[in-house]
């Protein structure tokens, strides 16, 4: 064989193989792009449906709060109509009676805010005083609160 007769054979050869390559190459990818397509499109069709849910929930939001907002509308109407009620009603009865005081709690309750009190200062629990007086511990607390208050001590 001659030297062109081999560089003939050889490009042949290297065009058969390169022929082969392509022809591998498009079988792989046409194999590879089948299955990502299918789960394209069930993500696809999974957001479409997420997309559409959506946009229902999002229709009865906008319905509900339409519905608030008008049956808000309707009370504020209503207090306003009983509003112009009520100075209405409040100018006929006439003028206001003089403010009294209110009245303070009974002796008998003041003595035992000033037991609770004096418990609590000579160191007795909120759960002591409660069982020696009969009032919650909430009620202790509260006590000692208004007497911290009332007396300017915090």
């Amino acid at each position: 064989m001659h030297l062109p007769d081999i560089a003939i054979l050889q490009m042949v050869i290297d065009l058969a193989l390169l022929a082969a390559v392509m022809i591998l190459l498009w079988r792989v990818n046409a194999h590879l792009k089948k299955p990502l397509l299918k789960e394209q499109e069930e993500k696809i069709r999974e957001l479409k449906t997420l997309v559409a849910e959506s946009q229902s929930a999002a229709e009865i939001f906008l319905r509900k709060l339409e519905e608030s907002r008008l049956a808000l509308r309707e009370t504020a109407l209503e207090l306003d109509l009983r509003e112009k009620w009520a100075r209405k009603w409040l100018a006929q009865s006439g003028p206001p009676a003089s403010e009294e005081p209110a009245p303070k709690a009974s002796g008998v309750m003041q003595d035992k805010y000033a037991k609770v009190v004096a418990m609590i200062q000579n160191g007795a629990s909120e759960a002591q005083t409660a069982a020696a007086t009969g009032f919650t511990e909430a009620e202790i607390a509260l006590i000692v609160d208004l007497d911290r208050i009332k007396n300017g001590n915090t």
